[in-house]
């Protein structure tokens, strides 16, 4: 949230001699509302193929199901318009068709990448999508597996939204992840047992 003080002077020349001259007539601050983008990435649950619930353990083994919830903050004031969250699922991971969730002006496509459009999110406001993967049977047991979201907006006038906005934004983070993905992004880890 940034405010620019803005005044104004004026000059007067008249008929002869006659000169006014005033200021400032009156001041009005002007307020600007940006966006910025955060993104939190999470294993929701770990269901066991035996309907073990896992997620507690927060370890894998082939077969389970695990779901992720992204959310999008939008921690600035200002509204951010067609805001994508892109999310590559790992080659020893599989889609579940149907579990990316849509609708109230999310649409989603994929299934590799998975990327959601979101229409806008307010000032101050959030959104999540989530969907799920099956654990294949060619993970490598005690193996670390990080999986990326990423998410890119737009502001009012069609600018894209900087993945640093601290200058304008103090609340929004930007944390370089593994891999160094420039982008607001999210990583989760999981491991196998």
């Amino acid at each position: 949230l940034d405010t620019i003080p803005n005044s104004a002077e004026y000059y007067y020349e008249g008929y002869g001699a006659y000169t006014q001259t005033g200021g400032p007539v009156s001041a009005t601050d002007l307020t600007i509302h940006v966006p910025a983008l955060t993104i939190t990435k999470t294993i929701a649950s770990i269901i066991g193929v035996d309907g073990t619930d896992r997620t507690a353990l927060a370890v894998v083994e082939p077969g389970d199901r695990v779901t992720y919830d992204i959310t999008v903050n939008n921690v600035g004031s200002g509204t951010a318009y067609d805001v994508t969250v892109t999310d590559s699922i790992l080659a020893e991971f599989t889609y579940v068709v149907g579990s990316a969730t849509s609708g109230g002006g999310i649409t989603v496509s994929g299934p590799n990448p998975l990327i959601w459009t979101i229409a806008s999110i307010p000032g101050y406001g959030s959104e999540t999508v989530s969907f799920e993967v099956d654990v294949t049977s060619s993970v490598v047991e005690g193996s670390v597996y990080t999986n990326y979201a990423i998410t890119t907006g737009e502001d009012e006038l069609g600018n894209t939204i900087p993945a640093d906005n601290t200058d304008h934004v103090p609340a929004d983070t930007f944390v370089i992840g593994t891999g160094g993905v420039p982008e607001d992004s999210a990583e989760v880890d999981v491991t196998t047992r």
